[in-house]
């Protein structure tokens, strides 16, 4: 049906049951005329040239959910007439904010929303509330996306210069998207992983007068988190600041987080492809229908298809940047971890500190990007085993696991007391390890045991274990080391805390270790080294193994004891406290 003012005045007054003047037409609206209409109140009228997606339907009833569960930062919903693809909503006054006016409370504002579609997650929903349009569920669901939008635009043919333009351009993502499919794996997500989106979203439809209301819910539905957060920061209706992007990231990953401990590492992994997803859905003005769709609702066609080519143009050269600054936000992970080892210490009153500090990267890239665990589930049987032979370490590992939800935060304060969970030394009574340790020495022989059996059993899941240098003077670390090369012991990967000292002096000085790698290398394991400090290339070399076909793996961590504190670095005074004055806590916290 064409829009006729008269014609659709008539029908508004008809549904209404009062007097209707269509007083405005508003901009935005890219599938339906939106109108500011005037009858005892003001209210939005929504029409749709073309709705056989049901996007109105959709809208309207989601709309209506959402009220009825007492959400008010939404248009109020008012009549859906199906016949003559109509919707009427209650009229918000406001404008929309431009990037320069976006403040901090109102990237808290949009968090709170998302936050509240999340707890509306956990409850029973209607039927009627589907998938989130072009929701993904599986890596499978983003590659096939990809592939069919790609498809879509090759099948366009036209000779002239701005079709030649574009067959250039998508042969670039094409180029990317191969690259990228390549690490991308994971199996379909849960209901408890998914969250209810807007999937639209942004402030790019949203107005501020006193508070921010949200609107357009067209495509609303469930969907991945990780795709909705991805979504918001690549968005190209919206320009905003870094310090804006990193608050909204540095919210999201730790609250989907609780609920799912592979969100962080799975934002990471689909972050790109979405890039490439919007780059793609920019340039939908190329196919036929979608552009008649455009002129409806009142674009000038001249013009259009070099915009929006030149505009996915930009999302395209600008993706690299915006990885970065998805992964530099992961990676603040390290300090959060220090701080809490000095916390659990300060309640505690004693510990290994720098023993646990040069820790902190190697175990925060193992959780968050490698190791499979599931913290609601410690004995999964599909988990990776994870032995932690440096047990006088364990105020990292600790810190670790209750940050990803093994057992409450609370435990942390009760280290070593007689009412807590956690002792000196790992214990495999704590959810999340895997063995008692801190006989030193005598780890890499129970992972040798799991990934022998690993392989007896026929499962995938893989061993790691984590020695220190000093550690490595014990003679059982290379008994346990002649037999995982005799096995040709593949799924076993030994990480080596290399930070040169021990309890009473350094390494080089109690008992050489030189040359390192090639005593590894000479009792039959694959060797790479790396900074152990360096989160890029541990995820590097992490995302390489196995190293070889046939031999063991081993990765030698340069650290530096104490890192990240630096009166504590390469500090022997500092091996262990067993008090802590009230002037060495504040140079500690103010180092943090």
């Amino acid at each position: 049906m064409g829009f006729n003012k008269d014609k659709h005045e008539e029908i508004l007054s008809d549904l209404l049951q009062e007097e209707i003047a269509l007083v405005e037409k508003l901009k935005g609206g890219l599938n339906s005329n939106v109108w500011k209409i005037k009858g005892k109140d003001y209210y939005i009228a929504k029409f749709y040239f073309n709705d056989n997606r049901g996007r109105l339907k959709n809208e309207f009833f989601s709309l209506q959910f959402l009220w009825s569960k007492g959400i008010r930062d939404i248009p109020r919903p008012i009549i859906y007439d199906q016949i003559n693809n109509i919707g009427i909503y209650s009229f918000i006054e406001g404008k929309k904010l431009t990037a320069e006016e976006v403040s901090f409370s109102h990237i808290i504002a949009i968090i709170n929303f998302l936050k509240k579609l999340k707890e509306l997650s956990r409850e029973n929903t209607p039927e009627y509330i589907k998938s989130a349009s072009d929701a993904c569920f599986s890596a499978e669901d983003i590659i096939k996306i990809i592939e069919r939008r790609l498809n879509g635009l090759n099948s366009v043919k036209d000779n002239s210069a701005v079709y030649l333009e574009l067959d250039l351009f998508l042969k670039e993502i094409k180029s990317k998207f191969e690259l990228l499919r390549k690490g991308c794996y994971y199996t379909y997500l849960t209901r408890s992983q998914m969250t209810l989106s807007p999937s639209d979203f942004g402030f790019h439809n949203a107005l501020f007068d006193k508070e921010l209301v949200f609107l357009d819910f067209e495509y609303f539905g469930w969907d991945d988190p990780a795709k909705m957060v991805s979504d918001f920061i690549l968005h190209p209706g919206m320009n905003l600041s870094e310090e804006a992007k990193r608050l909204f990231l540095r919210e999201m990953m730790g609250f989907f987080q609780k609920d799912d401990s592979y969100f962080k590492s799975r934002l990471v992994m689909v972050f790109p492809f979405f890039g490439l997803i919007w780059c793609l859905i920019v340039l939908n003005e190329f196919i036929p229908e979608v552009l008649e769709r455009r002129i409806f609702a009142g674009a000038d066609p001249a013009g259009i298809l070099n915009e929006q080519l030149n505009k996915a143009k930009q999302i395209f050269h600008n993706l690299d940047k915006e990885i970065k600054l998805v992964n530099s936000c992961l990676n603040m992970e390290p300090n959060k971890i220090r701080r809490l080892i000095i916390q659990t210490v300060e309640k505690g009153g004693r510990g290994h500190i720098p023993s646990a500090l040069s820790l902190v990267e190697i175990l925060t890239v193992l959780y968050d990007k490698i190791l499979k665990y599931d913290p609601k589930d410690p004995k999964w049987k599909q988990r990776d085993r994870f032995v932690f032979s440096k047990g006088h370490g364990c105020l990292a590992l600790y810190a670790v696991l209750a940050d990803k939800g093994f057992f409450p935060m609370e435990e942390l304060w009760k280290f070593c007391k007689s009412d807590g969970l956690l002792g000196g030394h790992p214990e495999n009574k704590v959810p999340g390890v895997e063995v008692s340790t801190g006989s030193l020495g005598h780890g890499l022989s129970v992972g040798v045991g799991f990934a022998l059996n690993a392989r007896y059993e026929k499962e995938n899941h893989r061993t790691f274990v984590v020695i220190g240098d000093g550690e490595s003077n014990e003679g059982s670390i290379w008994e346990a080391a002649l037999c995982a090369a005799k096995h040709k012991l593949t799924n076993l990967t030994v990480i080596i805390d290399y930070n040169k000292h021990q309890s009473s002096g350094s390494t080089a000085e109690i008992l050489e270790l030189e040359p390192f790698a090639d005593k590894w290398r000479s009792f039959g394991f694959e060797v790479r080294e790396v900074d152990g400090h360096d989160v890029g290339e541990l995820e590097k070399v992490f995302s390489l193994l196995p190293f070889s076909r046939n031999k063991p793996n081993a990765i030698i961590c340069h650290t530096i004891k104490g890192k990240g504190i630096s009166f504590l670095e390469n500090n022997l005074e500092w091996h262990h406290k067993s008090r802590l004055k009230e002037e060495e806590l504040i140079a500690l916290y103010k180092e943090l």
